[in-house]
């Protein structure tokens, strides 16, 4: 018995699909395809578990784009990245792998995250990189969700809007429109030095932004607020790896009923 195995890597969870070559009653069985999503995971692990040394060759668009050898009993983590994808020239390339001895073949689908995502896309793209988003079950009247945008691979911004906003040109494009959408920015703190402590955030607040700031409890967690800049209001919740900021317009126990309604 012996396996190849195919596993996207995506940055700071567990591999999460495993694509694999086996033998079923001495036959070789051909995997199935595997997706991906630029740019949220774009790397993909070769582990080899055959007692044979295989040859792999990958093609996009009729073109070899990747060709290596894997010993008995090996692995190589290869970069499968498109330019068209990586450009937006194209929201889905289809690669296809080769394998030698076995001539056998297997595709690989890249996708393009939607620049504009409904909150079931954004769950499950983010959710890829072990993001925890939220979002508000309760909005103020005349609010409503707009999109979820890709900052980078840790941070999503979501942008709800009224009315007003909706007729606007201004919408909810990156970086945030300040003072006029109401934004709630979903924050992965990648490693002990990025986690921010709430009484420490609000002594700072404090000194450089809002002499009025408060330290609260919201869902049994830390949270802060305060104004910025006399036009904006602001609420910061902070969690052992998640942080999540909510700011706009509104007023602060507005900003606190969203914030208390994240699930």
């Amino acid at each position: 018995m012996g396996w190849l195995f195919i596993i996207p890597i995506v940055s700071l969870v567990i591999p999460i699909a495993v694509l694999s070559i086996s033998y079923d009653e001495n036959e070789l069985t051909l995997p199935n395809s595997l997706e991906l999503w630029h740019p949220f995971n774009d790397n993909v692990r070769f582990v080899n578990e055959l007692s044979d040394k295989i040859k792999v060759t990958v093609y996009y668009d009729g073109q070899v784009v990747d060709s290596f050898s894997l010993s008995p009993r090996s692995e190589s983590m290869r970069d499968i990245r498109v330019s068209d994808i990586i450009m937006g020239l194209v929201n889905r390339a289809v690669l296809t792998y080769h394998i030698l001895p076995y001539n056998m073949e297997g595709s690989i689908m890249i996708n393009r995250y939607p620049n504009c995502m409904n909150e079931e896309q954004a769950e499950r793209l983010f959710g890829l990189v072990g993001v925890k988003m939220k979002f508000p079950r309760y909005l103020p009247e005349g609010y409503e969700y707009e999109c979820t945008v890709h900052v980078v691979n840790t941070i999503a911004y979501s942008y709800y809007s009224n009315e007003e906003i909706r007729s606007s040109e201004k919408r909810y494009h990156y970086p945030a429109y300040e003072g006029e959408a109401l934004v709630i920015v979903n924050y992965k703190l990648l490693s002990y030095d990025e986690r921010k402590d709430a009484r420490e955030w609000y002594e700072y607040v404090k000194q450089y932004y809002d002499p009025n700031a408060l330290l609260l409890t919201i869902n049994n967690m830390k949270g802060v607020v305060y104004s910025y800049r006399d036009h904006q209001n602001i609420v910061s919740i902070y969690y052992d790896d998640h942080a999540y900021t909510i700011r706009g317009i509104l007023s602060i126990d507005e900003l606190i009923k969203i914030a208390q309604s994240l699930e």
